[in-house]
């Protein structure tokens, strides 16, 4: 073991007052040199001008580490005093250092005309908080705090980082590069960054019991492993008991496959609490599983702007199991959707198991667009369970109107002239696709469904009746129509 303030070896003050940077340099070189091994960090504040670089196969240690929770202390505002009081071990960014990153991976420079080719493994950070000082750097700076750099060859990182926490940052707490696979973070909390709080790209990672809040940027970024567009080595990331609040997007899911999420919270967010889209990239993420996760409160920014969850692109089987939707009842504060899916050809979605508070959207519970399954789910508010027969309608009022993708049951009122609905063109919805639409008045005019130009529609595809139904159904080659209910019956 290797400990910085033994002052004969190293000289690491950790006053808060010298510069400690060429201390916990130097015995990090060390313990590379000497194979490995532990370098720790006593309880104290260590000031830093320049970027640390963590060789492989060395562990840096401190004591403490994440210590936030309590009432008194302020985590949000402007004067950490009180809340780094609780902290034991903390590296400290010195005033005016520019653009420079708090901690970075030092690695194997494989490739020396590649800056960024550089292996990392078997390292690890514990027991530490990285602060800042934001308040304190230049306004053009951008200081990050840790990030494991993209590199461009295939590596497997076996990287573990537990009980860390970042704070006040100018610019992203965590950054976890692509080709960095297995990453394994424990107990990771970005605090107040105005960047991204925790970014974790690559294969097979797992993130446990870690969150982020008060961020500038997005909460927690799970992306794919490549920047390349047309490519992604992202997915098989598990994750277990996140929480994402107060930031611009909670958690943020693009160009991966096959995530998992085992309990989350996600509330209070200023746009949606859970983005799921293509990235730069642009693969649409699939596989996305999300179970016992907690989301409300996420359109801090304004009365219906923003859904609860927001999907984009061309995503499939994601699945909400067992997750609760509780929007808000403050008007200002409401969501536009608990889910609003608008892929452009989605299928296979479920979501089941989920209490959802019914009146606490501004638009309506789900938009429909892409869910291929909606049962055994409740209201929170009424205990009552709801189903893709009890979901509210789109009330329409016009003689012309061209279904959206989006739509799925249609009510209408005719308004006493024969009103035609058109419907989108059929390459635009996906096979299965179904639209209810009801006849809502009792005027005997019908109400006529349409294809659009150049396409098909067979069987029944016109209602005169109040409460009459059609049920239409993309066949694939062609739209299919049928009534299911008859007014006369009812």
């Amino acid at each position: 073991m290797f400990n910085v303030k033994e002052y004969d070896a190293y000289g690491a003050f950790g006053d808060g007052v010298h510069i400690d940077s060429r201390a916990i340099q130097e015995s990090l070189d060390s313990a590379e040199a000497a194979g490995g091994g532990i370098v720790h960090l006593p309880a104290g504040t260590y000031l830093i001008d320049e970027t640390i670089m963590l060789p492989n196969k060395v562990l840096l240690s401190g004591v403490g580490g994440t210590v936030f929770g309590r009432a008194d202390l302020d985590i949000s505002g402007t004067a950490p005093d009180k809340f780094l009081a609780q902290a034991l071990t903390i590296i400290k960014l010195a005033d005016n250092s520019d653009n420079i990153d708090m901690l970075r991976q030092k690695g194997d420079n494989v490739n020396s005309s590649k800056k960024r080719d550089r292996t990392f493994y078997q390292s690890g950070i514990e027991n530490i908080v990285f602060y800042g000082n934001k308040a304190n750097q230049k306004s053009t700076s951008v200081n990050n705090g840790i990030v494991i750099e993209d590199t461009n060859i295939e590596c497997r990182g076996h990287c573990r980082f537990r009980n860390v926490l970042l704070y006040k940052m100018k610019g992203d707490g965590f950054y976890g590069g692509s080709y960095h696979h297995e990453l394994f973070i424990d107990e990771m909390f970005s605090i107040n960054c105005d960047g991204n709080g925790i970014t974790f790209r690559g294969m097979d990672c797992k993130v446990s019991r870690s969150g982020s809040g008060f961020n500038g940027k997005t909460g927690i970024v799970i992306t794919g492993g490549y920047s390349i567009p047309g490519s992604s080595s992202g997915g098989a990331a598990r994750c277990y008991d996140l929480d994402a609040w107060n930031n611009e997007y909670g958690i943020e899911i693009s160009d991966c496959i096959n995530i998992e999420v085992f309990g989350a919270g996600i509330d209070g967010n200023r746009k949606s609490g859970l983005y799921i889209h293509p990235g730069a990239a642009g693969i649409s993420p699939r596989q996305i599983q999300f179970f016992r996760a907690v989301l409300s409160v996420n359109s801090e920014s304004g009365m219906g702007l923003h859904a609860e969850v927001l999907i984009e692109g061309n995503a499939f089987n994601i699945v909400f199991n067992s997750c609760l939707f509780r929007g808000s009842f403050v008007d200002l504060k409401r969501p536009s959707y608990a889910i609003q899916d608008v892929s452009t050809s989605p299928a296979r979605n479920l979501v089941t198991g989920c209490g959802i508070a019914r009146g606490a959207y501004t638009r309506g519970i789900i938009n429909n667009t892409g869910i291929y399954s909606f049962r055994d789910n409740y209201d929170l508010s009424t205990n009552e369970m709801l189903d893709e027969s009890n979901l509210p309608y789109n009330y329409i009022e016009s003689d012309k109107y061209i279904i959206k993708r989006s739509d799925c049951y249609l009510t209408v009122n005719t308004i006493g002239k024969e009103t035609i609905l058109t419907l989108p063109p059929i390459s635009e919805t996906q096979v299965g696709k179904v639209y209810y639409i009801a006849k809502s008045d009792s005027n005997d005019v019908l109400l006529k469904v349409a294809p659009a130009q150049g396409e098909t529609i067979s069987g029944i595809s016109e209602i005169g009746q109040r409460f009459d139904v059609l049920m239409i159904i993309n066949a694939g080659s062609g739209w299919f129509s049928t009534k299911i209910s008859n007014g006369s019956n009812k």
